[in-house]
């Protein structure tokens, strides 16, 4: 089964929220990022530690509800949420915990993949002089 994460990026200027594009490897399609993002709503066979113990929905203040509409479905996807960047940097990615698929400790650092971090680095160019907390990634996902 395929799980897509449908990301987009949004900038707070002057108070109000702008979308902007998403980094193209942010809607790679990988297990432990979902697990992560989401709570362990979507498969997490490793037992990856979540962000957030449960999806937000979207945010209320959300630049364009449109982009939540996909050209192949007529309704949003799944386990919508949010995440501000300084969320994203505040993150232990060298915490340990114990990968259920081998029975080992690991970290974030080793399951979440180098694009994860190249994802990171182009969310804090995008700043350019901004807070942490202005920039946000919104998601959902369909299967």
């Amino acid at each position: 089964m395929g799980c897509d994460i449908n990301p987009y990026v949004e900038i707070k200027t002057d108070g109000v929220w702008a979308s902007l594009n998403a980094p193209e490897s942010l809607s790679d399609r990988n297990y432990a990022r979902f697990a992560f993002l989401t709570g362990g709503e979507v498969i997490n066979d490793a037992g990856v530690p979540a962000l957030l113990p449960t999806p937000r929905g979207y945010p209320t203040d959300e630049a364009s509800p449109r982009n939540r509409r996909r050209p192949w479905h007529n309704h949003a996807g799944y386990n919508a949420s949010y995440l501000t960047l300084k969320e994203l940097l505040a993150v232990n990615y060298g915490q340990t915990f114990t990968d259920l698929r081998v029975n080992s400790e690991t970290t974030l650092l080793n399951v979440l993949d180098p694009s994860w971090f190249y994802i990171l680095a182009s969310l804090v160019a995008m700043l350019r002089g901004r807070a942490t907390d202005e920039l946000r990634i919104v998601f959902d996902f369909d299967q």
